[in-house]
């Protein structure tokens, strides 16, 4: 699937800050925005992985099914 930025939504950024989650509302795909290089100053380029929403995704965000 590819990315379209302009499709995206931000749904939740976690505790650090550093991580977002989005939702592709015309596709219904959620993206996550990560750093992965987060000994660069500013952490380097981002990179989004899309990624299923998990129990795991959903605790790291604090989303609750009412939330989304």
């Amino acid at each position: 699937m590819k990315l379209n930025i302009e499709n995206l939504k931000k749904v939740a950024s976690d505790d650090t800050g550093w991580n977002t989650l989005y939702l592709d509302e015309e596709q219904q795909i959620y993206w996550e925005k990560t750093y992965q290089n987060s000994e660069i100053h500013g952490g380097g380029s981002p990179m989004f992985l899309q990624i299923e929403l998990t129990s795991t995704i959903m605790e790291k965000y604090n989303l609750h099914k009412s939330n989304i």
